[in-house]
């Protein structure tokens, strides 16, 4: 078994049903789809080679965020797919202040990680995001206020706007709460 990071090849042996059966009797494709509906997989190759050989070749998939809702936390790929809690922890970090059941929306969770992985991209220094009402998604700035991006638009150029606000509101050195991008992709607002 080649390619296990996250799974052992154990849990991975014993999900492709191969144990005792005849290899004349296995079907390559019954065993890769078994194995695809493993958490974490994202792909299998299986291999038979007589007399008695099978090799099972895995790509695992590499989680995104770790998302916290509550007391839960799951780890999540870029399309969605839980990935089991093992191994190397995800780049980023989402505190779910909205106590949103992790089982309900798959359209609002699609677009949250979207989101997440254009700015793992384009800004990999923001690793610890939240998400809530009415902020939408939003970090921490360094100079500690939060910054509001909302749920819509561009969120890499959002981040680089709200950089350059935080720069003027250093110069000016005005009280700041909070730097809201929610509504406009250009212009940011503060208070």
């Amino acid at each position: 078994i080649g390619g296990a990071h996250r799974l052992t090849p154990r849990a991975i042996y014993d999900a492709s049903g191969v144990e005792g059966r005849n290899i004349f009797l296995i079907r390559q494709a019954e065993v890769e789809a078994s194995l695809r509906e493993l958490p974490g997989i994202a792909s299998a190759d299986v291999h038979l080679r007589l007399p008695n050989q099978i090799l099972i070749d895995v790509k695992e998939l590499r989680p995104l965020v770790a998302w916290q809702v509550g007391a839960e936390t799951v780890w999540l790929a870029a399309d969605g797919a839980v990935v089991p809690q093992a191994g190397a922890a995800p780049p980023l970090t989402l505190v779910d202040a909205t106590n949103t059941s992790l089982t309900g929306s798959d359209a609002w969770r699609h677009k949250v990680l979207a989101h997440l992985a254009e700015l793992q991209v384009s800004h990999p220094e923001l690793t610890t995001f939240g998400y809530g009402d009415p902020q939408g998604l939003y970090y921490q700035s360094a100079e500690g206020w939060e910054v509001w991006l909302g749920d819509t638009g561009p969120m890499g150029h959002k981040v680089t706007v709200a950089a350059g606000a935080s720069a003027q509101v250093s110069q000016s050195r005005t009280q700041v709460k909070v730097i809201d991008l929610r509504f406009s992709d250009e212009r940011a607002l503060w208070w």
